[in-house]
């Protein structure tokens, strides 16, 4: 059975450690009530919603059956406040299928009809929508077979239009491929449909359409090959809500480390110079699908700014998946590691500036199965500790990729954020439930930041040697630390100390900039206690 090797290593604060240990950033952790046992307590894999997050009113709930991608934009707030999903009906199946609210406004459990369906000539890999702002919304759909496919669907009726094939011979898959994305668009200005593609020979095309009154497309200008070198793969579109112009973000294999490289279209329609987005190695893999894990997730927020997340490729840590924050601003692309592990995380915006990351939890301590999002307020140089959104049924798992609906421009309710995900029923991706998720936002529940004033992130340093902290143990005589950059504690370690039973604080000494895992046991003289779980931080001093 297919299981998705999604992993996240979250840098800040989701674990609530009893009696373990915690990570000193401003203010030193308050005591502790002490434990009565010399073994350290279990850590707590499920934190609970913090107060901030519940001020927000997070919902979700379980819609039908489906499966959803990160690159794609699966879900839809028409002008009329209805909201739309759509999605394959599973993995390898040919069937494609629309959910609908029956009610305006933000829903809630039940308000989503059963849905209607329509047969695909191939299975859908990835399913991608465009509102036109009236009537239709524009449904793409690749398939595992090589075909690029057009639905208009009438929101009059609630049905789909005829198949209308807009390429053949693209890259086929075989296999599982869940996670493979393969089509990316987004609306222009004039009603112009931006589309992008993974084409014949691993090439990224682009080709603009236009519709008639009956949601028909057709070609608008010639197509365009966007990549310069080939071994291309997992386009992602958007375009400027300032100036209307269009990028295109793509994942390279075509040099030995692999890259996420750009492209942006001018007004008259040429194409600049391809542009270098990542710093670091970008993780890629032909198993299970073709670059399974990887996104990149883009959006462009109203001032023109570009947002880009893609995970990099292993690291010191032994594992793969850190995730870089990349802002394209005056020219240039800032590439930010962040606090981060994660495969195929989602980020979008809100009306208010705010910007959110959504994805599940770490599977190197067995929380891949929760959803988290984290949080990044304008005006704020740090993305703010994880928060935690839904845990899964017993036996079953929220292993998946998110899909977002676009933010701002042209889309009803800026404010809130709305995605879909998906539940692995039994940990089967064979059988899996889409669920939807909203994020509104409260006015004055954000906090507010500049770059000058910041606070640091839990467990983010801009210091060398941080101070660790612990709580104390009933019995202990002293207390072995370790330190090291595998989440295993392979050798060589970073360091390893036993201090008196009347320490429970150490600042370490001084470190190198990157991710580290730290643990705690209590000795008695007789009696070891067993390691804590490991909590880590990342260093990042200038």
């Amino acid at each position: 059975m297919f299981s998705k090797t999604l992993r996240i290593l979250i840098l800040g604060s989701i674990l609530a450690l009893i009696g373990v240990i915690s990570i000193l950033a401003q203010e030193e952790t308050p005591g502790a009530t002490p434990l009565t046992t010399g073994t350290p307590a279990a850590v707590s894999l499920t934190p609970a919603p913090s107060e901030a997050f519940e001020t927000q009113a997070v919902s979700v709930f379980p819609i039908g059956p489906g499966f959803s991608d990160v690159i794609p934009h699966q879900i839809v707030r028409t002008d009329s406040d209805y909201v739309y999903v759509f999605s394959a009906r599973a993995e390898y199946s040919n069937k494609l299928i629309a959910y609908w609210t029956t009610t305006q406004g933000l829903p809630t459990a039940g308000d989503f009809a059963s849905g209607t369906e329509t047969t695909v000539n191939g299975n859908p890999i990835s399913v991608e929508t465009i509102y036109d702002g009236a009537f239709f919304i524009h449904v793409l759909v690749n398939t595992n077979s090589g075909t690029l496919v057009h639905y208009p669907f009438d929101t009059r009726v609630n049905t789909f239009g005829a198949a209308q094939v807009l390429k053949t011979g693209n890259p086929a898959v075989s296999g599982d491929y869940i996670g493979t994305a393969g089509v990316s668009a987004g609306l222009g200005i004039n009603g112009t449909f931006h589309v992008t593609y993974w084409g014949s020979g691993n090439h990224i095309v682009y080709q603009a359409y236009t519709a008639n009154n009956d949601g028909v497309w057709a070609t608008s200008g010639s197509a365009s090959q966007v990549d310069t070198s080939g071994h291309a793969t997992h386009p992602a579109l958007a375009v400027s809500p300032a100036d209307h112009l269009v990028t295109v973000a793509w994942v390279s294999e075509a040099t030995s480390t692999a890259r996420i490289l750009a492209r942006t279209r001018a007004a008259n329609g040429t194409w600049g110079a391809v542009e270098i987005v990542s710093a670091a190695p970008v993780w890629t893999s032909r198993n299970l699908g073709v670059n399974i894990d990887q996104g990149p997730s883009l959006i462009i927020t109203d001032d023109g700014v570009k947002h880009l997340l893609y995970i990099e490729d292993y690291d010191n840590t032994t594992e793969y998946g850190h995730v870089h924050y990349v802002r394209y601003s005056n020219g240039a692309w800032l590439d930010q590691p962040i606090a981060l592990y994660s495969h195929d995380p989602a980020i979008i915006v809100n009306s208010a500036g705010e910007m959110f990351i959504v994805a599940h939890g770490a599977e190197a301590v067995g929380d891949n199965v929760n959803l988290y999002m984290m949080r990044r307020s304008p005006g704020c140089a740090l993305w703010e500790p994880p928060e935690h959104i839904i845990s899964p049924p017993p036996g079953s798992s929220f292993d998946s990729s998110v899909s977002t609906k676009w933010a701002g421009t042209g889309y009803n309710r800026p404010e809130t954020i709305e995605m879909v995900f998906f539940l692995a029923n039994g940990g089967s991706y064979l059988n899996t439930t889409l669920y939807y998720g909203r994020i509104p936002y409260v006015a004055g529940a954000a906090p507010t930041c500049s770059p000058s004033n910041a606070a640091p992130t839990r467990n983010y340093f801009t210091v060398n040697s941080p101070t660790l902290t612990w709580n104390r143990v009933t019995g202990a005589v002293e207390y072995e630390i370790q330190v090291g950059t595998s989440a295993r504690f392979a050798a060589p370690l970073a360091f390893t100390t036993t201090v008196p039973a009347s320490i429970l604080a150490m600042t370490t000494p001084a470190l190198e900039n990157g991710t580290y895992y730290w643990r705690v046991r209590a000795l008695d003289g007789t009696r070891t206690g067993a390691w804590s779980s490991a909590d880590s931080f990342t260093v990042n001093a200038p």
